[in-house]
């Protein structure tokens, strides 16, 4: 009974965390907005997908805190790096209310300059924070090559 008890609890609970497939597709699509604005190169395109605290984490670097630090970081890419290709694969999402965290894949072809195109991948976690509009914005974001 106990075990009958506990899992009908179980079960209360994760319909009350799960959300709607339309916050994940919302969530979804600021990604692919996100991987768009990447292909840019335009670090006042990409800084705009983050909230004005946001965290990014990248690979042997100290955390980039702040949107202003996030485009500060990008800009001198700016004119210089090329996108060849990018793409990437979501593993899950999960929204929580006004915060939704996504795992996935990616791969990227990017130059700089006249330089030799270079491929990455690696995996991320985004976490998001939906706005006061109803728009999500990255509030940290780790990158992991490998």
């Amino acid at each position: 009974m106990l075990a009958v008890a506990g899992a009908a609890a179980l079960a209360a609970c994760s319909t009350k965390t799960m959300a709607p497939e339309s916050e994940r597709d919302a969530v979804a699509a600021s990604w692919d907005h996100y991987v768009a604005m990447l292909k840019l190169v335009n670090s006042d395109s990409v800084a705009a997908m983050f909230t004005d605290s946001a965290e990014m984490y990248q690979p042997q670097m100290a955390p980039i805190r702040g949107r202003d630090a996030i485009r500060a970081f990008l800009a001198p890419f700016d004119g210089h790096a090329h996108v060849d290709s990018v793409s990437s694969a979501t593993i899950a999402i999960n929204v929580y209310g006004d915060v939704a965290y996504q795992w996935g894949t990616y791969h990227q072809v990017a130059h700089v300059d006249a330089g030799k195109p270079g491929a990455f991948n690696g995996r991320f976690v985004a976490e998001w924070g939906r706005s006061g509009s109803g728009s999500w914005r990255i509030r940290r974001i780790l990158m992991q090559v490998g």
